[in-house]
């Protein structure tokens, strides 16, 4: 909520009144929609939606909160080729011990941080301003072992197949959030922050057609900020 908050703030002060808020850290996705300059609110919400993130698939709650969609989508989920020899992308995440294999913490799995480096998304001597460097070689080794070898494609093709199919997951979620209340992505803006937001931000916006992405200074921690 206070990363919403924020959006808002960016809104009022860009002149721009309707807002999609999205918020991708490293086990989840947000979504919220920012319409005449404020964050919708509702007294009632439904979570962990299990059936393509449609209506009453989920648990209902009632309590006053801003209006919200999350998935469990983030820089942790991990990559694998299903018994159909289908990519698959989470819900099991790294998490922060190990952690993706690129950090070099004993992480033997490939997880989206790792094909957001593999692709040059994420620069490997960059990593929390330089104070942590990553590890291209396990990424590389662990994409090449859990993903490229099964499908029979270069670890390149995987680690963007990975890439491609959070984004895609993402914007359906956002899609039939926006549809069930009436509103139209195309004549919004969208503000994106969190740890791996902006890496994504520009190819979700695509899908959905939002004409304009916001990346405010310090994106990465601006829920904190809020």
């Amino acid at each position: 909520a206070a990363g919403v908050k924020m959006s808002v703030v960016h809104g009022r002060r860009l002149q721009l009144p309707d807002l999609l808020s999205f918020d991708m850290g490293g086990t989840t996705a947000k979504g919220a929609l920012i319409t005449g300059g404020d964050a919708r609110k509702v007294y009632h919400l439904e979570v962990a939606r299990q059936h393509d993130f449609k209506a009453g698939s989920g648990m209902p709650l009632r309590t006053p909160v801003i209006d919200m969609i999350e998935i469990g989508t983030g820089g942790g989920s991990l990559a694998h080729v299903d018994a159909r020899g289908t990519l698959r992308v989470g819900p099991r995440s790294a998490g922060a011990n190990p952690g993706p294999a690129c950090y070099g913490q004993g992480g033997t799995l490939p997880a989206l941080t790792d094909a957001n480096v593999l692709l040059g998304y994420l620069h490997p001597d960059h990593f929390l301003g330089g104070d942590m460097l990553l590890d291209v070689d396990a990424a590389s080794d662990a994409m090449r072992r859990e993903v490229a070898v099964p499908l029979g494609v270069s670890v390149a093709r995987a680690a963007f197949g990975v890439h491609d199919t959070i984004n895609e997951d993402v914007a359906r979620a956002f899609r039939i959030h926006a549809s069930e209340r009436g509103f139209d992505y195309r004549r919004c803006t969208m503000v994106a922050f969190g740890g791996s937001g902006p890496v994504h931000a520009l190819s979700v916006a695509r899908k959905l057609r939002i004409p304009r992405v916001v990346f405010p200074i310090a994106a990465g921690g601006m829920s904190a900020v809020g």
